[in-house]
Formats: structure tokens, C-alpha cells, sequence
């Protein structure tokens, strides 16, 4: 019998396939999840705002607590720096903050460092209320260090007295005085900043340095350096000879002494030497006061002094100007230094300067200087003039038969005037006033005209006892220009010996020169030695970190150019008018007085 499979009716199919179909349903179980997801958000979100706080609060206080350590550190700060730290904390609303203020300062004030340590606490928003977390603080250590330090300070102010800086540039005013009053403008600006009366003395040094075509030592420092002796009538150093690769003069460095007298180049500035006069017109060194070095000075009336009595006159070698300026700050000067403090001539506060220098940073401040130099001009260098060392001192070729010293175009000492060219001829002379030569066989003197290596000898009388003339007698000849010297005495007897030279070339053979003129018209590149004499020593100060501010005031495009490569770059070069010099003076103290300070 078959079996037959149960008959279900409707309903109750409806009801068998009911629990199959909730077996497979899940609509509902993604909701548990966005509630889990939703509460790990909130929480992410509240310790993202505790830290957003926290880390805001943290910057807030620490900018708080640097306002307040420079404000203590400070060396004009007269109060208690901790109430300092308390007062600018306290103004901030952070006067609750767990803080320890440190203080450590020099012994005589010269420095001062502050450091603030503070400990914040802050209640959390959110973490705190998370059983999940329960951070209920956040804490952190925060601090902040300020040093201020009185710098010791150096200072050269090379300046430029030449004869252009008598131009007036306004009613009754003319360019020196408006340096005087701006100089002396920056050296009150710098006593003020560096060497307050307040703070220990020796932290700061100046040297005035005026040039023009020469600098004047001064008889005081002229012999603490190893100038020539060959004569002792001037106190200028011929240091365009030294290289100008190194800017150091020891008191052992062989310096020629600048020669007396006028031996400017008229030949070349003229081109003719038809122009040359018995007039001088520029002495090689002007031994003038108001144009001597004062160097080493801590004494702000000294320096004042020294400045209000510049003068206008010369030419101008912007180049020997700075070659002593930067001498002065070089360590290689210390000994000098020294023995002026023996003499009095230097304040014995000022024992340790030059300072050695720092290019590593690691002395301390105590130790070293910033060393600066400011240069000014308001025109080019032109030229610097002296005579060769071989005709300096000793017999010339010259003698006369009245006196050793008598040597001038005055009758007397013409008609007695000889010379003698012994690498020619020891025993021949040639006579001024009758063009003859002389020669002296044996006993015997014969003469004869023309050229002395052909014709017939005569015998004459003897013309009497041949004194050597010293060349020192020579150049100093009534005090008349060395071009007429050699114009008038040497030329003549070149061309009886058929030298064929002009006066320029025997000039040349005597003299030294060391130009820059462009406005010659026979200048050639070959003769700008100035510009790169210039160029040299400063870039030699500037790879010992000697900071170089030039000014070019009122002055042409070469000399403005040659003061913007010797200046340290950017901020340390000043094209202005006169109008601005006292403007630009306080800026550069001010940039001195943002470079010593340490923070």
C-alpha cells in the first residue's frame, strides 16, 4: 500500500516557512555596530580637544615666559629680575603657575642669563570624565632661557678729511662739519649702548683714523711701529708697499717712512711737464694735529675732541686709510697697545685689546670683541706719493764747490752746482751753469761740451773742492715740489748724456707712486692700485669677521662702487647725500649695538 504524504493546508504552510525566513534576515544588526563606532568618535573627538587645549595653552605660556626672560635679562632692567618674572607672568593671567626663576649674572654686571622652569597643570574636559581612560591632567615642563651680555666692542673710524669734504652742501655748512656732528653723533650713540656709565669699564675701544693722500701717525704712535729712519721729519708710513693680501702691522714690521716734502705726480695729471711749478701743492704727509691718529680710546671727550677739530685738505687713498684702520684692530697691534698703557697713552682698561679673534665662536664673551670698521668717503682715491728708499738718505750724485748744502737754482749755488754719475765715470762731472763736462786725469782737470763720449778734452783749471750734497738736502730743496727737483737738476743731466728721457720716466725712476686717477688722461688699468690695494685688505678683514660699514656720501659712481665691495653686504653699505650722514651714523650704531647682544 502506498504511502501518501501528509496534506498541509495553507495556513499551515505559511506557518512552517515563517521561521525559515527570519533564520536568514539581518537587517537589524548594524545598528550595535554604529552605536560602537559613534561612542569611540565621541571619545577620539574629547581627547582631540583636551590636546587641541593642552597644546594651546602650552604655546600660550611659553611665549609668555620668553617675553618675561628678556624682560629680566636685560641689563637695563634695574628691578629684581625674578619680581620681573612675577609682574609679566601675573599681567598674563598665569601669575598660578608653578615656576622656579633662575639668575646668574656677572660680577660686575657685564652679563646676565634667566631661565624660567614652569610646571602646568590642566583638568581635562572630556578624558577625565571616560571611566574607559580616567586622565583627569595633563601636565607639562616648559621653560625658557634669556642671556644678555654687554659685548666687548672695537671700533676704527676711518674718515675721510680730504680737500673735497671743505665743499659746502647747504647755508654755512660745508661736508666736514656735518661730519664732525654726525660722528660725534654715533660715538655718543655707542657710549650710550656699549659703555654706559653703569657698566664696567674696557668694554669699549675707538680709533680715529682721518685720512686724506696719507695717514698721520703722530709722533706717539709713529713709535710704537718699525718706521725707516732714513728720516724722521714725518710720521706717514708708506704701507701701500706692505701686501695687501694680509692686513696685520706688527711693531716689528719694516714700514718705509713716508718721504717729505711734494712728490705728486704733475707730469702725469698734466700730461706735460711744462706745467710743473716751484710751488708746492700737495705735501706727501701734512704733519698737521688735527690729523693725527687717536688711537685706543675709551674716553668719550677725547674721541669728541678728536672729531670736532677735523679739517679739510689733499687728496684722498681711501685705501691706506683703511689699511691702518684695520691695522689697529688686529690682534697683531696688542704689544702696542701695551706700551702705550706703559706711557699713558692708553687707558689701561683696554690692556686685553685687540682681542684675539673668534672664528669659531668658542671663546667667551669676556674673551673677544666684535671688531668694526667704519669707512666714509665722499670722492675716489686718487694718489699716494713718496720717494724710493735707495734715494732717501746718504750722497746724491750732486756736489758743489761752495757748500754741502748748497743746492738751488739761486745763482750762487747754480754757478757751484755739479754732478757726477759714477756708474758712468767717477772722475766726470757735469757743470750747470756753462753745460760743461769736467774731468779730472790725475792732477789735471780738462772740459769740454757736447756729449762726453766724443771730441776734444781741454785742459782747465781746477773748479775747486767737490762737496757731496746729501740726497735729504736734495728733496728738501726750499721745500719745492720733487718734480721740479728732477725737472730742473736731473733732466738736464740725462740729456747731456743723451738719455733721451722725458721728465715723467725719470720721475718714475725715483718716486713711488700708488694711483687711482681716472680722470688723468693717461691713466691705464695697470695703474689702478688703489681700487685693488682696497679690495684686498678688506676682503682679508672680512675672512677674520671684521664687519666693514662704508659710506659714500655725495660721492662719484667709482668711488661709491669700491665702498659697496668693501663693505660686508647687505646693511652694511650707505650711498647717501650729507643730509643722510648722521641718519646712517645711528643706524650703524644701532645695527652694533643688535649685533653685540646675545640672546
Amino acid at each position: 500500500m502506498a504511502h501518501r504524504r501528509p496534506c498541509l493546508t495553507g495556513l499551515a504552510r505559511r506557518s512552517l516557512r515563517r521561521p525559515l525566513r527570519l533564520h536568514h534576515d539581518e537587517t537589524g544588526a548594524i545598528l550595535p555596530m554604529t552605536i560602537v563606532l559613534l561612542t569611540v568618535l565621541l571619545v577620539l573627538s574629547g581627547v582631540a580637544l583636551d590636546f587641541m587645549r593642552f597644546e594651546a595653552r602650552r604655546t600660550e605660556i611659553l611665549a609668555a615666559l620668553d617675553r618675561a626672560s628678556l624682560a629680566a635679562a636685560s641689563l637695563s632692567q634695574d628691578l629684581d629680575p625674578k619680581l620681573v618674572v612675577e609682574d609679566y607672568l601675573k599681567k598674563a593671567g598665569l601669575d598660578g603657575l608653578d615656576t622656579t626663576v633662575t639668575v646668574e649674572q656677572g660680577t660686575w654686571g657685564e652679563w646676565r642669563q634667566v631661565r624660567i622652569d614652569a610646571v602646568d597643570t590642566m583638568d581635562t574636559s572630556f578624558m577625565g570624565k571616560l571611566s574607559q581612560i580616567g586622565i583627569k591632567t595633563l601636565s607639562t615642563h616648559i621653560s625658557s632661557q634669556a642671556t644678555e651680555a654687554i659685548g666687548n666692542v672695537e671700533v676704527s673710524m676711518v674718515l675721510d678729511v680730504s680737500g673735497s669734504m671743505g665743499t659746502s652742501v647747504g647755508r654755512n655748512t660745508t661736508r666736514i662739519s656735518a661730519l664732525r656732528s654726525s660722528a660725534s653723533t654715533f660715538v655718543d650713540l655707542m657710549f650710550t649702548k656699549v659703555q654706559p656709565a653703569s657698566a664696567p669699564a674696557g668694554r669699549l675701544s675707538i680709533s680715529i683714523i682721518p685720512y686724506n693722500q696719507q695717514v698721520v701717525l703722530g709722533s706717539t704712535l709713529a713709535d710704537e711701529f718699525n718706521l725707516s729712519t732714513d728720516q724722521t721729519q714725518t710720521t706717514c708710513g708708506d704701507v701701500f708697499l706692505l701686501p695687501s693680501s694680509s692686513i696685520a702691522i706688527s711693531p716689528t714690521t719694516p714700514i718705509q717712512r713716508t718721504m717729505y716734502g711734494d712728490s705728486f705726480d704733475y707730469t702725469r695729471q698734466y700730461n706735460d711737464d711744462r706745467y710743473i711749478s716751484d710751488e708746492i701743492s700737495v705735501l706727501n704727509c701734512p704733519q698737521n694735529s688735527y690729523a693725527t691718529v687717536l688711537p685706543f680710546s675709551n674716553s668719550q671727550t677725547a674721541i669728541k675732541n678728536k672729531i670736532s677739530g677735523l679739517q679739510a685738505g689733499g687728496d684722498t687713498a681711501i685705501d691706506v686709510g683703511a689699511r691702518w684702520g684695520l691695522a689697529l684692530l688686529d690682534p697683531a697691534a696688542k704689544p702696542i697697545v701695551n706700551s702705550l698703557i706703559n706711557k699713558g697713552a692708553v687707558s689701561s682698561d683696554l690692556s686685553a685689546r685687540p682681542y684675539a679673534y673668534d672664528l669659531t665662536g668658542s671663546k667667551a664673551s669676556n674673551d673677544r670683541a666684535i671688531k668694526v670698521m667704519v669707512l666714509m668717503t665722499d670722492g675716489q682715491n686718487t694718489g699716494s706719493y713718496s720717494i724710493k728708499s735707495a734715494y732717501r738718505s746718504g750722497g746724491s750724485f750732486f756736489y758743489s764747490t761752495a757748500s754741502s748744502t748748497a743746492f738751488g737754482t739761486d745763482q750762487n749755488s747754480y754757478n757751484a752746482l755739479f754732478a757726477n754719475m759714477t756708474a758712468i765715470d767717477a772722475n766726470l762731472y757735469y757743470r750747470y751753469s756753462d753745460r760743461y763736462w769736467y774731468y779730472k786725469y790725475g792732477s789735471q782737470w780738462y772740459r769740454k761740451s757736447g756729449s762726453p763720449y766724443s771730441g776734444q778734452w781741454s785742459a782747465t783749471n781746477s773748479p775747486g773742492t767737490l762737496r757731496q750734497i746729501a740726497w735729504s738736502t736734495v728733496w728738501s730743496r726750499n721745500s719745492v715740489p720733487h718734480e721740479y727737483v728732477i725737472k730742473t737738476f736731473m733732466k738736464p743731466l740725462y740729456d747731456a748724456l743723451g738719455a733721451n728721457k722725458s721728465s715723467k720716466e725719470i720721475y718714475e725712476l725715483f718716486s713711488e707712486q700708488s694711483e687711482r686717477a681716472a680722470t688723468y688722461s693717461n691713466i691705464t688699468d695697470d695703474q689702478h692700485e688703489k681700487d685693488a690695494a682696497l679690495d684686498a685688505v678688506c676682503t682679508a678683514a672680512k675672512a677674520n669677521d671684521i664687519l666693514i660699514y662704508t659710506l659714500a656720501v655725495d660721492a662719484p659712481s667709482d668711488g661709491a662702487a669700491v665702498l659697496k665691495s668693501c663693505s660686508s653686504g647687505d646693511g652694511f653699505y650707505y650711498d647717501i647725500t650729507s643730509d643722510e650722514l648722521t641718519n646712517a651714523f645711528s643706524k650703524i650704531a644701532a645695527s652694533i649695538n643688535s649685533l653685540r647682544l646675545t640672546n
